[in-house]
């Protein structure tokens, strides 16, 4: 292992400095060498990314960290089968990543000491580990930190509407996570509730599907709609205890008018 010496001490060994100027001029090389590489691939910027939350699911030893040479006790039922990368196997259910798993990384190095559901959850959305290994954590807690998807809200949410034309940054579906209690990790935490996710309870694969409160009703026409709101900032002046609202009721006129929003769905 390397050690770097502290700034208070008067030397260093020989080997040490040897040690830490073959590190810096690999490094040096590496990043000279992904420079070159960038320069040659056009960039393509990150528009969105989906979390799938597989809360109680397969077991990795079914999935894509099979164990074939294992003891009947360990390894799964299921087969194992190549994939697009030598040496990569896969669980036989999963015909369609095999084909494309030189676009996937699969981590095994992952793991965790919690014993139950809940605080598993937490930690696995938010990542951070909760005080007690064993808490069984209750619901959503404006104390809670926030999950990934929260903060990517907070640190995105003042340019997102300018660049991409949509205000809705965290979306979840189908449903709310639950075992008793809606599971924690699944809000915002201590940001606040303008970067909790829009949930939408409804299965996106049902022919009926259809997300609910993001269409004016056929009776309330555009200029209807302004006038209604031009009232309600009327009142809102008249309720300094309200003040907050204001963003919200912005967020919610955003929804109702925007066209990037309604052809998401």
């Amino acid at each position: 292992m390397l050690e770097i010496p502290g700034i208070l001490e008067s030397a260093i060994s020989r080997r040490c400095f040897l040690q830490t100027a073959g590190y810096a001029a690999i490094a040096a090389a590496l990043n000279q060498r992904r420079l070159s590489a960038s320069k040659n691939t056009p960039h393509t910027p990150i528009r969105s990314c989906v979390l799938l939350m597989l809360y109680g699911g397969p077991s990795q030893i079914d999935t894509w960290d099979m164990k074939p040479e294992a003891s009947s006790e360990v390894r799964g039922e299921y087969r194992p089968i190549k994939t697009s990368v030598p040496g990569l196997i896969n669980c036989e259910h999963l015909t369609a990543c095999a084909q494309i798993m030189h676009k996937l990384t699969v981590i095994r190095s992952m793991h965790h000491d919690l014993t139950n559901h809940n605080s598993a959850m937490y930690q696995a959305l938010v990542g951070k580990t909760p005080s007690s290994n064993n808490e069984v954590l209750g619901e959503n807690r404006l104390g809670d930190f926030p999950n990934v998807a929260a903060a990517i809200s907070y640190a995105t949410a003042h340019g997102a509407l300018a660049r991409t034309g949509n205000p809705l940054i965290n979306v979840a579906l189908p449903h709310v996570m639950h075992n008793v209690v809606d599971l924690p990790g699944q809000n915002s935490g201590f940001l606040g509730g303008s970067h909790d996710p829009f949930q939408i309870n409804a299965d996106p694969n049902a022919e009926q599907f259809r997300v609910q409160n993001l269409q004016r009703p056929p009776a309330v026409s555009e200029p209807r709609l302004q006038d209604r709101r031009a009232l309600l900032k009327s009142l809102d002046q008249l309720d300094v205890e309200n003040v907050d609202l204001a963003s919200y009721q912005r967020r919610a006129f955003e929804l109702l008018q925007n066209d990037t929003v309604q052809n998401a769905f």
